[in-house]
């Protein structure tokens, strides 16, 4: 409870939905990157343990009603991320 507390009050939950999102800009990003030198072979991911510790320390937090709150206002933009390639930049 302490720690939940602690991460609530120095606002953690809303910058893990930001790392999230991060996280998924790199994916597209090497995907991307990857398609374009090696045409027709598997993309291999490179953030899967980095979302999945973000992921589950995310959900331990959630177990605070105030975190939703928290939240709220955050959880669009990580939902409105597409899974689609983005163009290149």
């Amino acid at each position: 409870d302490r720690f939940v507390l602690r991460c609530v009050e120095n606002e953690l939950p809303p910058n893990l939905i930001h790392c999230l999102r991060l996280l998924r800009v790199l994916e597209l990003q090497h995907a991307m990157s990857q398609q374009q030198r090696e045409q027709g072979s598997a993309i291999v991911s490179i953030s899967t343990r980095a979302t999945s510790k973000v992921s589950r320390l995310l959900c331990l937090l959630c177990t605070d009603p105030s975190v939703g709150e928290q939240l709220r206002p955050h959880l669009f933009g990580l939902l409105a991320l597409s899974g689609a390639s983005y163009p290149a930049s």
